[in-house]
């Protein structure tokens, strides 16, 4: 249907939150009762004057969405500068510009694989054991999963041991 291949052909389940979820089928239930198809929950939008542009195909611009986001959550960077050319409305010049993430959602620290390393962390944060986090993943060697161990912060893990069952004991 939307020509789309998954990495290594292999299709993956990503488990979530319940309210998200729950969040994503409402807005799926208010697309159809638009009348639009219900296929996809974020649809690229329809093009204002192409008809034959957009509109219920996958969204193409995936990595802007997420970068507007990582902006307003105030994550960018705020040190590097993209160069972009900025067309005048009144004469149609264009001149190149630079421009800084700290200002605009342009930060070159993120990239779509980040969002997946940032969700891998949040949930080793969270207590979750890197055998199920491996699940999680689809990663077939554990190894490949071990690489995210190195985001948990020795304060944290030294917090834990205190807490222990052996540091109960040994009090």
């Amino acid at each position: 249907m939307y020509k789309f291949k998954p990495k290594s052909y292999e299709a993956r389940t990503v488990s979530i939150p319940a309210a998200h979820l729950a969040k994503l089928k409402r807005r799926r239930e208010q697309r159809l009762k638009k009348g639009k198809n219900g296929a996809l929950v974020f649809p690229t939008p329809p093009h204002p004057k192409r008809p034959d542009y957009g509109g219920d195909q996958p969204d193409a611009h995936h990595l802007e969405l997420c970068k507007e986001i990582a902006f307003r959550a105030g994550l960018n960077c705020g040190k590097c500068t993209v160069k972009r050319v900025i067309t005048s409305r009144k004469t149609k010049k264009q001149t190149i510009r630079e421009i800084r993430c700290s200002d605009h959602p342009c930060c070159q620290q993120w990239f779509l694989h980040k969002w997946r390393h940032t969700y891998a962390t949040n949930l080793l944060h969270s207590g979750i054991d890197v055998r199920t986090l491996q699940l999680l993943l689809g990663h077939k060697n554990l190894s490949t999963t071990e690489k995210y161990l190195k985001a948990l912060r020795v304060a944290d893990l030294s917090k834990k041991i205190e807490a222990s069952s052996l540091a109960k004991f040994v009090a």
